[in-house]
Order: structure tokens, then C-alpha cells, then sequence
């Protein structure tokens, strides 16, 4: 299953800042993977949702997160 966000999110990814654009979703046997546009070079990349993190939000006082690691495990 594919969906695309009505609203992009700004995520942080091991690839740096990114667009957040669709999910794919293939079954409980696979975790879902999140179609990115990284901000700095416009690629766009499928990244394991482990690897996502939400980007801070000054309005709710949310802090930046640490950068995500490629490492799956940590």
C-alpha cells in the first residue's frame, strides 16, 4: 500500500533534512518505508521508518532530536 501525505512533514533522516512525501507500507512482515526528498540535494530516497525522526516544533516546545543513526540496532 502506498499513501501520500495531503501535507508534507519535514523529518530528520541519517541523510540529513528531508521531506516527508509518502509511505509504503508492504504487510506486518516489513517495517514501513518512508519516501523522503532530502532538502539538500533533491534526491528522493526511501528510508526505514527507524531511521525517522520528527523535526522540532517550536510552538508545542518540542526540542531538535538527535540525528538518527544507519545503524538499525542502536
Amino acid at each position: 500500500m502506498i499513501c501520500f501525505l495531503p501535507n508534507p512533514r519535514w523529518v530528520l533522516t541519517p541523510l540529513g533534512q528531508a521531506l516527508w512525501i509518502a509511505v509504503i507500507d508492504y504487510g506486518i512482515s516489513h517495517n514501513p518505508i518512508y519516501l523522503v526528498e532530502i532538502s539538500s540535494t533533491g534526491e528522493h530516497r526511501c528510508v526505514d521508518m527507524r531511521e525517522i525522526r520528527g523535526m522540532e516544533n517550536a510552538t508545542y516546545n518540542i526540542p531538535r532530536p538527535a540525528t538518527p543513526s544507519r545503524d538499525p540496532w542502536t
